[in-house]
This record gives structure tokens, sequence and C-alpha cells, in this order.
């Protein structure tokens, strides 16, 4: 018995097929850029099939770990070459390269990936967002058990830690005068 196997010669491009919502813009070189997260701008570049995920303010701790969480997933759906994942050509940026694959349209692989990573990344800095916006509250509109209407506090011939009279200098404390 023998099996006929036939092979195109060209196969279709295969793209995504849900529709995915982000903040992305065309730059004048081509390249696309992808805004929707608060830590890092994501760079796809489609003539050199990379992804630079480049820090919106400061390198930190902080975007260092967004990138690698980014990238790992993006190893891990298999968009980029592992052993292509570094630090990029900017300060404080990560780069990859993709996959060549002629059956996908890689840009739109990378942008579903990269969707994938905002919606995991979303909960988290909404919970952050609202807990900054708790602590806003909570020293611009105190309930009346945290505060104290002025005057209530009465009136000490010494307060706090800094006494009057004393001269703090490079080596330690010295007394000037005692009042």
């Amino acid at each position: 018995m023998t099996i006929k196997v036939t092979i195109p010669k060209s196969p279709p491009k295969l793209g995504i097929k849900e529709d995915i919502n982000l903040n992305v813009r065309k730059t004048l070189g081509n390249q696309l850029v992808v805004f929707d997260h608060p830590d890092v701008d994501i760079v796809i570049y489609p003539e050199s099939k990379k992804i630079l995920a480049l820090s919106k303010d400061k390198s930190s701790e902080e975007v260092y770990d967004t990138q690698d969480r980014l990238f790992r997933l993006l190893r891990a759906e298999g968009i980029v070459e592992p052993e292509s994942v570094r630090g990029g050509y900017v300060y404080g940026s990560m780069e990859a390269q993709m996959f060549l694959n002629e059956d996908y349209d890689m840009v739109q692989v990378a942008l579903h990936g990269i969707n994938k990573f905002i919606i995991e990344e979303k909960p988290y800095f909404e919970h952050i967002e609202e807990f900054e916006r708790a602590v806003d509250d909570y020293l611009t509109e105190p309930e009346s058990s945290d505060s104290t209407e002025l005057g209530e506090v009465p009136q000490e011939p010494v307060k706090g830690s800094i006494r009057p009279g004393w001269i703090r200098g490079p080596y330690g404390m010295s007394i000037m005068n005692r009042n």
C-alpha cells in the first residue's frame, strides 16, 4: 500500500484570527511600537525580525524583571529564539530575534504574544494603581481618628528629636549651650 503526500509549493501565510486591542504606532522607519505596558515600550522590527523592550522612564530592577518576564513568555510561546535574548543596543533595553517561519506572519504572531503578556500583567498594575490611590487618600483625607484639629495638641517647652542649641557635626553631636 502506498501513501501519497502532497506538499504545496508556496503555502499561504497563516495569521492570528482573534482580535487584539493594543496601542501600537508605526514609526517612519517601519517599526511597530507597543505602548500599553506601564514600564516598557516594545518595538517590533519587521525587516530584521527583532523585538526590543525599552524602559519608559528609568532603568531599574522592576523594568529588568518586566523585560525578563516578557521574553520568557515569548520564548515559551515559541516566538523568539531562546539563545538570542540579550541586552539591547540601547541602555537598559533587552532584545531577541524572532524565529523565521515562512508559513506564519511573524509580526502578527509577535503582536499576539505581546498582547498575551500585557493581559497577564494587567491585574498586577491595576492592583499597584489601586494601592497608590489608597495611600494618597489616606494621606490627603485622613479619618477623624487619624488626625487632630489645629490647636488640639498641647504646647510643651521641648518637643521632637531636634533639640535647640545642639549642633550636629560630621563627627557626632556637640552641645553648644543648654537651655
